[in-house]
């Protein structure tokens, strides 16, 4: 069976407009969720048999629909992202952090291009291996020097048309005007200082 989704939109404050030229969805969406089984922030079936129910409600009732894959929450997130700002640094955390702090599993995102846009570059990553490390790169004001690129032996990873960058967790990762595909997880944590993309 094909399910036909209609997506969650996100307001936020860095959005562009393209989501209001794709969907019939309110100003400042910078996200739709276009496949999700977030509670709260489901895709809704639209049309069938399911018609207005939610893929979390159908996850959870109708596992025959899935595979009867066993699985409490649905394991995957795309979304259409189109920002307008820089993105802030986030960490996604790995399996056991996630696990022994927030009882779910870790993060992996990975970010497919889908048109010509205004980013620069994808970072994926940053040169630390403690905590302390990015304390320090912080308050010494070198962070910006810091971070990696999903491409090897690049300070940055070009952002083009058909461009693909993953960043399985832990890794500190920021970009503009993408699509997402990641795990479902939600856990993620922002770096307290503003990284812009140059």
């Amino acid at each position: 069976m094909i399910l036909f989704l209609d997506p969650y939109f996100e307001q936020k404050p860095w959005a562009g407009n393209k989501l209001n030229t794709i969907y019939d969805c309110p100003n400042s969406t910078g996200e739709a969720w276009i496949v999700s089984g977030y509670n709260k922030k489901s895709s809704k079936i639209k049309s069938g048999k399911y018609n207005g129910q939610t893929l979390r409600h159908l996850w959870r009732k109708h596992p025959e629909l899935f595979g009867d894959f066993n699985d409490k929450e649905f394991p995957l997130l795309i979304k259409i992202i189109d920002a307008k700002e820089n993105l802030s640094v986030q960490v996604h955390p790995n399996d056991n952090y996630a696990l022994e702090h927030h009882n779910s599993l870790g993060k992996f995102e990975c970010w497919y291009f889908l048109n010509q846009n205004e980013a620069k570059s994808c970072i994926a990553g940053i040169d630390a291996s403690k905590q302390i490390d990015v304390k320090n790169y912080l308050s010494n004001g070198i962070l910006k020097d810091k971070l990696m690129a999903c491409a090897l032996g690049r300070a940055r990873a070009p952002a083009r048309l058909g461009a693909l960058c993953s960043a399985p967790p832990p890794t500190a990762t920021t970009i503009r005007l993408i699509s997402t595909v990641r795990r479902s997880e939600e856990h993620t944590s922002e770096l307290q200082s503003p990284m812009y993309l140059v």
